[in-house]
C-alpha cells in the first residue's frame, strides 16, 4: 500500500475554504474535507489508513468513506499536492 505525503503549507483561510501554497505562485483553495484528508497525509499513511481513521472520527460507513478518499487523494495527486512516498 503507497504511503502519501502532502506538499504546500496552509497560508490562510477564506470563508470555510483552506488557502494552500505550493510554491511561489500557486496557491490552492480547498474545502475541509479535502482539507481533512491533505493534513493526514503524512508520509505515515495511505488511502486505506486516512479511509478508516476519517470513518471511525466521522462515525459513517467505511465504503462510503473509502470511495471519497480514492477521490480526494486522486485530485491533490493530479494538481501536485501530494506525493507518493517511496
Amino acid at each position: 500500500m503507497p504511503l502519501y505525503r502532502r506538499k504546500g503549507v496552509v497560508i490562510g483561510m477564506s470563508g470555510d475554504n483552506y488557502l494552500i501554497m505550493l510554491g511561489e505562485d500557486s496557491v490552492y483553495e480547498v474545502g475541509p474535507e479535502v482539507y481533512y484528508v491533505w493534513n493526514l497525509l503524512d508520509g505515515t499513511r495511505g488511502i486505506e489508513d486516512v479511509a478508516r481513521l476519517a470513518a471511525y472520527e466521522l462515525e459513517l460507513p467505511l465504503n462510503k468513506v473509502r470511495a471519497l478518499v480514492y477521490r480526494i487523494v486522486d485530485a491533490l495527486e493530479k494538481e501536485g499536492l501530494v506525493d507518493e512516498v517511496d
